[in-house]
């Protein structure tokens, strides 16, 4: 078959990656108390998690966001602010 209903897409000019360490990633889904996350149990967050891990794309920021109190920083916001924006420019 030929490329005809191809669609042509650009490349983002950034992917940020979103990380967090695996033990607070675990942490958060049991503060949560989802018992649907709670029972696929610690193998398949596991494998998620790695499979995450090891992608690599072009143009992509990575970001840690393992600390908790992150969100309730405004500090730390303004930083990954403007990290973004140093690395659009």
């Amino acid at each position: 078959m030929g490329n005809s209903g191809s669609i042509n897409v650009k490349q983002p000019k950034l992917l940020i990656h979103v990380h967090c360490n695996f033990d607070e990633i675990m942490r958060r889904i049991y503060s949560r108390g989802r018992q649907d996350e709670i029972d696929v149990g610690l193998d398949y967050w596991q494998s998620l998690y790695n499979a995450y891990e090891s992608v690599k794309f072009p143009n992509e920021f990575n970001f840690d966001l393992s600390n908790p109190e992150f969100i309730n920083t405004p500090e730390m916001i303004e930083k990954f602010l403007a990290d973004v924006r140093e690395h659009l420019s």
